[in-house]
């Protein structure tokens, strides 16, 4: 969204679209709201979400979608705690039903949570930790719920600038603590600086026979092969048209013309060979990847559901070439397994070749001609 005079916001469904007025495009959404007197009176807080149900308060306007809504972001509840905790984790239930535990959580208390994907007890329900949704989000004490990473000593939590779980916290551990609680999921207390905190044992034990996670080395995810994905020639191609390697076609879907995602590089400097790796649907278009391979390009590939490692086909070598998958600033690994995923092809120093993520194609959505 560019220098924008106003912004379109959806309240709820049944209530009318409004627009707000918009200072100044450097402001963030949460102040646009404030300045056009669209804050609860009750002191309440209103979340904006896009249309991935990402938190986007604190997002300068200039950088928001020029059409957004009020809504619970993804994996985010604002909810009461029905009892006092015990063992450190009180119960508490979500607008869906579901029960959870809340770590650190107090009766009669009124939370706003973000809840992780870790399970815990015989009830198998899953764990949440509080934050606040306006700055600084965390106070020193705070009890954070984080698997320690597979390598390094950054774990992360949800952070809502961002509206993702990129909140990097240094955990204060021993090395030989953090080696034998790799992928572990666990407690942790934040320090006075915010960005550590050490762990809180009397909270999450670690059992005896917990085997710690050691990256594995299965056999790397092929690329796409012409025996199970369609080959296609593409017409034309409007470079660049989402962002730096990330190009735009239309194919033929269906009797009817449909956008198209394209990444890579052409084979030759006028051939647009490729292959379409996936269709599109409502949330994304389809996808397809030029035949060629060069340092730089994009990809769309499937984030594998165990490892870092990944093939692509170099036609110079008329062979596969095996990459590692890491983790951006925005987009984490670990929260993408199984989805498709744009990356960019980059030179490892350690690894030789790197896909490192760049986007989610569900930024690009399908639309026809």
């Amino acid at each position: 969204m560019g220098q924008h005079q106003s912004l379109t916001l959806h309240a709820s469904e049944g209530h009318p679209v409004s627009t707000l007025h918009v200072p100044d495009s450097s402001m963030t959404l949460n102040d646009v709201l404030k300045v056009n007197g669209f804050t609860p009176r009750d002191g309440s807080f209103r979340f904006l979400v896009d249309e991935q149900g990402t938190m986007i308060n604190h997002r300068e306007v200039g950088q928001a979608p020029s059409m957004v809504r009020c809504g619970v972001p993804t994996n985010v509840e604002q909810l009461w705690i029905d009892e006092d905790a015990s063992g450190g984790f009180a119960s508490a239930v979500r607008s869906n039903g579901d029960e959870v535990f809340v770590l650190n959580g107090k009766a009669f208390d009124f939370q706003t949570v973000f809840v992780t994907k870790w399970k815990r007890g015989k009830e198998q329900r899953h764990v949440a930790y509080g934050f606040s949704p306006i700055p600084p989000f965390y106070t020193r004490q705070d009890l954070v719920f984080l698997q320690v990473p597979t390598k390094g000593d950054l774990g992360r939590i949800y952070n809502p600038q961002s509206g993702r779980v990129d909140r990097k916290i240094r955990l204060q551990a021993p090395h030989d603590e953090i080696e034998a609680m790799r992928g572990f999921w666990s407690v942790w207390q934040l320090l006075p600086d915010l960005e550590s905190a050490t762990f809180r044992a009397d909270l999450t034990p670690l059992p005896a026979n917990f085997k710690p996670h050691a990256p594995p080395r299965p056999t790397p995810k092929k690329g796409s092969t012409n025996t199970n994905k369609r080959k296609i020639k593409l017409q034309k191609l409007k470079v660049d048209a989402w962002g730096e390697g990330m190009h735009k076609s239309v194919l033929r879907m269906h009797n009817q013309w449909v956008s198209t995602l394209v990444c890579g590089a052409p084979k030759t400097p006028h051939g647009l060979d490729g292959v379409l790796v996936a269709n599109g649907n409502a949330n994304r278009p389809s996808m397809v990847n030029l035949d060629g391979f060069q340092y730089g390009m994009t990809q769309c590939i499937k984030i594998p559901d165990q490892g870092e490692a990944y093939e692509l086909y170099a036609p110079a070598q008329k062979d596969y070439v095996s990459c590692v998958i890491e983790s951006s600033e925005t987009l984490n690994l670990e929260e993408l397994r199984g989805r498709w995923v744009i990356a960019r092809l980059q030179r490892s120093n350690q690894h030789k070749r790197k896909l490192v993520l760049e986007a989610l194609p569900s930024a690009f959505r399908s639309k026809r001609k």
